[in-house]
């Protein structure tokens, strides 16, 4: 058997055995597709490798795999043994590449830590190598407080080379979050945590590839801890150091359910591909499954990424459903989604509504097919779910101007609380004032009026005394004045007249109305035109000539119409009760004979009255604003100084 064939046989036992019974079949299945002697020698391999289990040492091997994989003692044969410093005390468990065990330190002061020994059987140069870069990779990014740091190293007494970390005492991400029944902003916290983990090892240049809950342990305090980089791969292996490449013919070192698209069809890989991983942690963390699509069906945990694969469901849309859920003992159980939101400590209808909006938006774009439209580094996806935390616009999710205002709002209710009670504080103030200008307005027009409406009056009398009685008998005094050479009007048409001048040179656009129960035959607009006239006339009589007025509109624009009374002088009588076109002959002295009536325009008063409140207004509101800045300066620099 030639090298690269027994590699491939090594990297998918591995995989195999980290799987379950079921999840092994299906793996087969699709590594070995179309090789059955492949699928023959791995099967041989797992068989030998479950009795050895079962007996606690290695049984000699088949004739045909003997001499392609070296033998050993029992993987519990450490057990009691020291390496180095340090007494191995029980084994904690193994992936495909090596065997984990707790020890403790022996020397100078004690200390558990873990210890990770290449399995039996492991020792071909890929291996070794890759064993190697993780003990490499664990050297580098072992300052950052959420990666399990590395102690030492060696090699025990047949050869085997292993590393010592620190011992994590924790539980799986998922697990720990829902003993403790935490909310979303705290998962999304240790979340961050984890991100900024994987940032970290971004910046030294290496992709961890195997993002998922397994390899994120949450300690007691709830500091999480990324672990487990052996197939983690150096971008720029310029850097010193250079990671071994697991990809084999035909079959790809990675884990189905948390691998990207780009990792299952082996092309180069990016950050963007451990943000896709991230994603599925995310989606999983905040809804209790894993992504699926419109169809219903759960991405089996054993299924790597399909490219006809449908795009995953919104996180809010699937929390209302039932799901299949694998708890701390390995055990399968169907959680309601009641069950689901309990172990946030909500409500269904109110994770669907926390899930709803910006959550949504961050998972979909971490979970992108293309990874050119994820987020192209961890600490992207960190900002945007701190943006969510802090109520700010998220880059997943572009708002608009009115929604920024608000969660700027929300995000500071200090300031945006105390502008508010300016505001609504200034509001009230314009409209208390808005309406002392509209009484005043009107208090100012009705004075007007009442001042027009006795000048006219006064116009009126001293014309019929001192004119027409003077020269009645010499001149011709009619309403048709215009029409007869020397003739001039009669008071009541000189008053319309007059009026009606004032009216076209004014820009008051004043308007005069004389008009009376009892009209001139020859005055067709005399009587009441509209229903102000006629309750103008009802009330004069009714209260003894007092005036009545009324601020309604008159020819579409807000008018004063104020009527007041016209009495007959001793010097009307007469020619009234006389006069051919009178339909009334018998008037006395005091007699209320009509209604002068006169209507000013209001508009242009309005709107210089607003104006001015407008310009008032926004004075003050700036005013404000500035003394708003001022206080909010002044409570931070307070509590600076306490802090």
């Amino acid at each position: 058997m030639d090298a690269r064939r027994w590699q491939t046989i090594q990297a998918i036992f591995e995989q195999a055995l980290e799987c379950g019974p079921e999840a092994r079949v299906v793996l087969l299945e699709r590594a070995c597709a179309g090789d059955p002697d492949l699928h023959a020698e791995v099967e041989k391999l797992l068989h030998h490798n479950e009795n050895a289990q079962r007996q606690k040492f290695l049984s000699p091997l088949p004739l045909n795999v003997k001499s392609q994989m070296p033998t050993s003692g029992s993987a519990d044969s450490l057990i009691g043994q020291t390496l180095g410093h340090y007494r191995i005390q029980k084994r904690l468990g193994g992936g495909g590449m090596g065997n984990v065990y707790l020890a403790i330190r022996t020397s100078d002061y004690q200390q558990l830590v873990a210890i990770k020994v290449l399995r039996q059987g492991m020792d071909t140069k890929e291996i070794l190598r890759r064993f190697r870069s993780e003990i490499q990779v664990l050297a580098v990014l072992g300052k950052h407080p959420n990666i399990a740091r590395l102690l030492d190293a060696g090699n025990t007494e047949e050869g085997a080379p292993y590393f010592v970390m620190e011992y994590v005492e924790g539980e799986f991400l998922n697990h720990y979050c829902n003993q403790r029944n935490l909310a979303l902003t705290e998962r999304i916290h240790i979340f961050r945590a984890v991100c900024d983990a994987v940032h970290f090892a971004h910046q030294h240049m290496i992709i961890h590839r195997d993002l998922k809950m397994s390899n994120v342990l949450v300690q007691l305090d709830g500091v999480p801890k990324l672990i487990d980089f052996g197939i983690a791969k150096l971008i720029a292996p310029e850097l010193g150091f250079q990671a071994a490449d697991p990809t084999m013919t035909g079959f790809q070192i990675l884990t189905p359910g948390y691998a990207s698209p780009e990792q299952v069809r082996g092309d180069s890989l990016t950050t963007a591909s451990d943000v896709y991983s991230l994603g599925i942690v995310l989606y999983e963390l905040l809804t209790g499954r894993k992504p699926r699509g419109p169809g219903g069906l759960h991405r089996p945990e054993t299924a790597g990424y399909s490219d006809n694969e449908p795009d995953p469901q919104t996180p809010s849309n699937v929390v209302s459903q039932a799901a299949s859920v694998t708890l701390a003992d390995g055990k399968e159980v169907e959680l309601s989604a009641e069950q689901i939101s309990k172990a946030r400590a909500t409500t269904p209808r109110r994770l669907q509504r926390l899930l709803g909006g910006d959550l949504d938006y961050i998972v979909l774009k971490a979970l992108r097919k293309e990874p050119h439209c994820r987020y192209s580094g961890a600490d992207y996806l960190s900002d945007d779910l701190l943006g969510y935390l802090e109520n700010r616009p998220v880059a997943a999710r572009p708002l608009g101007k009115a929604q920024q205002l608000i969660r700027w709002c929300q995000r500071n209710p200090l300031p945006s609380g105390l502008f508010l009670t300016v505001l609504f504080t200034l509001a009230a103030g314009l409209l208390h004032l808005s309406h002392l200008s509209a009484q005043l307005v009107q208090a100012t027009a009705l004075q007007g009026a009442a001042l027009e409406a006795d000048i006219l009056q006064q116009v009126q009398d001293f014309y019929s005394k001192v004119v027409v009685d003077s020269v009645k008998d010499e001149v011709p005094v009619t309403h048709r004045y215009a029409a007869i050479e020397g003739a001039i009007p009669v008071p009541a048409s000189f008053t319309i007249d007059l009026g009606e001048h004032i009216r076209k040179s004014q820009t008051t656009a004043m308007f005069v109305r004389l008009y009376s129960d009892y009209p001139f035959r020859y005055r067709n607009d005399g009587g009441p035109q509209d229903e102000f006239e006629q309750l103008a006339l009802a009330r004069i009589h009714d209260n003894e000539g007092k005036p009545f007025y009324r601020f309604q509109s008159f020819e579409g624009r807000k008018s004063l119409r104020y009527a007041t009374a016209r009495v007959m002088e001793a010097s009307c009588v007469a020619c009234h009760n006389s006069h051919e076109d009178s339909t009334k002959t018998d008037w006395k002295e005091g007699d209320v004979r009509g209604v002068l009536e006169v209507i000013r325009p209001l508009d242009q008063d309005i709107l210089r009255t607003q104006s001015s409140l407008r310009d008032t207004f926004f004075y003050m509101l700036a005013l404000s604003v500035v003394l708003v800045v001022l206080a909010v300066a002044s409570l931070k620099f307070g509590n600076q100084r306490k802090s």
